[in-house]
């Protein structure tokens, strides 16, 4: 019996490994499944991102390579005789472009009115319903749809008001931005005559610092050639004094032998 009992132990333990083993193995499993599937997922989430980057590249590339070609166009024809054709073009562009935006303005601007317009009138028949329905449960009708109805007309003529009031603001908003856009135009043109002042007082500084050390440098070798055309100097007058020195003894020399 106390065999049966060990072997019967052995058999459950080996029974508890083995589904630990395969649960393990299953979650291993589940756990390669999941990363390949993730990476899969990353890479072509990847792969598309390279795609848009590499069109978005090209683009850009074809853009720059066209403004390229205007600029030496217009290089060209600023170095040569045309340059009063040049600037009637870029007025006659300039004239254009302004004239397409007072265009699109003054549409905006009446499309606003006429949604506007549509909105009064929308509201005005909300109104009047409202009214009829009010005149129909003062006659005694005291019908649930006729209620439903007046409460719509009354929401439905309350929303277009929202709308209207909506749309006034969002104009005023407008009117605003662009007030806030030229005045902010108008910084940038103060900022830049500003910073071209600055950045030509800070040029001529400079062109002051580089002078002075351009003046410096000149003095600077000019001592140093001075200091080695004195040392030869130097060398020659101590060479001489040695001949003078020499011819001297030689003087003496001469002179105590004929004596």
């Amino acid at each position: 019996r106390y065999k049966e009992a060990v072997q019967a132990s052995r058999r459950k333990s080996q029974a508890v490994q083995a589904a630990t083993l395969r649960f393990l193995e299953g979650e291993k499993r589940s756990a390669m499944q999941m990363a390949f599937t993730s990476w899969m997922n990353l890479t072509a989430m990847e792969s598309g991102h390279l795609s848009r980057i590499d069109s978005l590249e090209k683009q850009v590339e074809g853009l720059i390579q066209r403004h390229e070609v205007k600029l030496g166009k217009y290089a060209t024809m600023l170095g040569n005789e045309q340059e009063p054709l040049l600037m009637g073009w870029v007025f006659q562009m300039w004239k254009e472009i302004s004239q397409g935006i007072k265009y699109l303005e003054q549409e905006r601007a009446t499309e606003v009115k006429l949604e506007e317009m549509r909105r009064q009138h929308e509201m005005q028949v909300a109104r009047k319903r409202g009214m009829e329905f009010g005149a129909l449960r003062a006659f005694g009708m005291k019908d649930d749809h006729l209620l439903l109805w007046q409460i719509y007309e009354g929401w439905k003529a309350h929303v277009e008001k929202i709308k209207i009031e909506w749309t006034h603001k969002m104009n005023q908003k407008q009117v605003l931005n662009q007030y806030a856009e030229s005045m902010i135009m108008q910084k940038f043109k103060k900022d830049d005559d500003a910073l071209l002042a600055s950045s030509f007082a800070e040029w001529h500084r400079e062109a002051l610092i580089l002078k002075h050390e351009r003046h410096q440098e000149e003095v600077h070798r000019k001592l140093e050639d001075h200091g080695l055309y004195a040392g030869q100097m130097e060398q020659r007058i101590a060479g001489l004094e040695d001949q003078l020195m020499m011819a001297y003894r030689q003087i003496d020399h001469i002179t105590d032998t004929l004596q």
